[in-house]
């Protein structure tokens, strides 16, 4: 890859690496919940797929943060579907990027409830994303359920 690329993707990656704990600084959870949530999301990752929508604005001449909070939305659904995969019901997978897992740390029931969290935190982010006009809210949330169904389904 050429050296802008690497140091776009770089940047990008730190901002989102900065931006999506701070998501939960004034979320009124449970603190094993919260931890549980967070210990998922800081686990890193490449955060690609916000990128590419951060990418593709800018392709089209939009500002980035008109796609800021279904940016955020995208790696937390990403983050819920890991947590859900690893579970002993779905891959059993008790490591994930060389760490232990979510549900080896927190336990079954915890893990569970952080991936629905995030997933259902991701939605309301997106629906009450003013910047967006309604029937693209409305578009983007059908367009993400349906994913999510299909993982399932």
């Amino acid at each position: 890859m050429n050296e802008a690329l690497n140091a776009y993707l770089a940047e990008k990656k730190e901002w989102f690496d900065d931006q999506l704990p701070k998501l939960f600084d004034h979320a009124s959870i449970t603190p094993k919940l919260k931890n549980s949530m967070l210990y998922s999301i800081k686990a890193g990752g490449k955060r690609i797929r916000p990128i590419l929508l951060f990418a593709t604005l800018h392709s089209f001449g939009r500002d980035e943060k008109l796609g800021l909070k279904t940016a955020l939305g995208l790696e937390m659904i990403h983050t819920y579907s890991l947590i859900h995969d690893d579970l002993p019901a779905m891959d059993n997978d008790t490591l994930r990027r060389g760490q232990p897992t979510n549900h080896v740390v927190y336990g079954d029931g915890t893990a569970v409830l952080a991936g629905d969290g995030l997933l259902t935190a991701a939605f309301q982010m997106v629906a009450d994303d003013q910047r967006l006009d309604a029937a693209v809210r409305v578009a983007l949330i059908g367009m993400l359920a349906k994913q999510q169904v299909r993982r399932v389904w």
